[in-house]
């Protein structure tokens, strides 16, 4: 639960056209959590490379800090 309200972790926002849903993805420096907007974790797993994980070119948007995306 610490990784998905921890004020300094990060938000992004995950939607292709063929998805009846958005999905917003929590991680901190080591875990990475997808939520489905229907509030079902689809997954969580430790990422070695966030940052390439979550990519702009894999249509992965960044939101903010969990404090200003929340305020």
């Amino acid at each position: 639960m610490n990784r998905m309200n921890g004020t300094e972790n990060d938000i992004h926002l995950y939607h292709l056209k063929t998805f009846e849903q958005e999905y917003f993805v929590f991680n901190d420096d080591n875990w990475i959590i997808i939520i489905g907007a229907d509030n079902v974790i689809e997954t969580a797993f430790l990422s070695k490379n966030i940052k390439n994980y979550l990519s702009p070119d894999k249509r992965y948007k960044y939101l903010g800090k969990v404090k200003k995306v929340l305020e």
